[in-house]
């Protein structure tokens, strides 16, 4: 697949140094880009493993002259191979086998391969938007640092005490760089209680362990509804304050772990949200009546995301600033 391709991208929670240099004799002389995503989990001991092998890649891309993105999504658990040509996808594979050698040749590994051009451009859409921390050489070259300061650091210990991903520069948010995320509310499958008050000028809003937040950076904009009823909430703006929580007074409020302080950008709709009754399948077909070329998510339009629990979902800045403007005229009349 990788030969017949220009550009690939390649998703493996594992990766290794052997594969690595295989792909030397893989990628043909008019090879363009290459994306990779893979895990740097915190305090694992993957972590040292997986750094010289990045290194390797960065220097692979040097020498052969190709583009190339190192991705982080630290929830990866799928294998996945995407080959494509110019603008046409080469091929997909959808397998148990991680990117080393004894995925690709000695383990009985299991897969399919997908050639429906439309399948395929759902599947890369989704992968991109659960990837969110792009990792630089200069960020490789810091966590190489810490190894060399560290030699004691044991590869086979079941933890060691450092997580790279902090050590990642984030990049800083401008104005057309902010991106928009969907945020359900509520909790054991049951919609927010019309008497929850969302009018304060700040409000932590928590997300799930499955569900850590790092593609929502400070600036970008929170859409808060209510699950079951789809009624919209309020309009939150992420702020730099956020973290994990390691006190919780009510049982079951440790399943959302995670946290960011959000400036409230409706507050005044927030604090009328279950008079106002917008919800977001209206606001979606209003939308796509008045924008048909335009979509709801990366992926397309329909909400199936939403429907099967995911804990946050980024919005086309279409939609999203289409959802925002509605939701800030109905705060005017207010």
């Amino acid at each position: 697949m990788l030969a017949n391709s220009n550009k690939a991208l390649i998703v493996s929670p594992f990766i290794s140094l052997t594969v690595i240099d295989k792909m030397k004799n893989w990628l043909t002389s008019g090879f363009q880009e290459l994306t990779l995503i893979t895990t740097l989990k915190e305090k694992d001991p993957d972590q040292l493993r997986k750094v010289p092998v990045l290194l390797e890649l960065f220097r692979l891309k040097k020498t052969r002259g190709f583009h190339l993105t190192v991705k982080i999504d630290n929830q990866l658990h799928g294998k996945v191979y995407i080959g494509k040509r110019d603008s046409n996808y080469t091929g997909a594979i959808v397998t148990s086998a991680n990117f080393t050698e004894n995925g690709l040749e000695n383990n009985h590994e299991w897969g399919v391969v997908i050639n429906d051009q439309m399948t395929i451009s759902d599947i890369h859409q989704q992968i991109m938007n659960d990837a969110s921390i792009e990792l630089s050489e200069k960020d490789l070259a810091k966590m190489r640092q810490w190894i060399d300061d560290n030699p004691k650091e044991d590869i086979k210990s079941p933890t060691i005490d450092v997580s790279f991903i902090d050590m990642i520069a984030r990049p800083v948010i401008t104005e057309s760089g902010i991106t928009y995320w969907l945020k359900p509310l509520g909790r054991d499958h049951k919609s927010v209680p019309n008497t929850a008050f969302y009018g304060d000028a700040r409000h932590l809003i928590t997300f799930s362990k499955r569900g850590r937040p790092n593609g929502i950076k400070e600036g970008h904009v929170v859409i808060a509804y209510s699950i079951i009823t789809m009624q919209l909430i309020s309009v939150f703006v992420a702020s730099n304050d956020r973290g994990q929580l390691v006190e919780f007074s009510v049982p079951g409020d440790e399943q959302w772990p995670y946290y960011i302080w959000c400036k409230n950008k409706t507050p005044q709709y927030g604090a009328n949200w279950p008079q106002i009754n917008l919800t977001l399948h209206t606001i979606r077909e209003e939308f796509l009546r008045q924008q048909s070329t335009a979509t709801v998510l990366p992926s397309g339009n329909k909400l199936k995301a939403l429907q099967w629990g995911s804990d946050h979902v980024r919005a086309t800045p279409e939609f999203g600033e289409f959802v925002v403007s509605k939701m800030t005229e109905k705060e005017k009349t207010l």
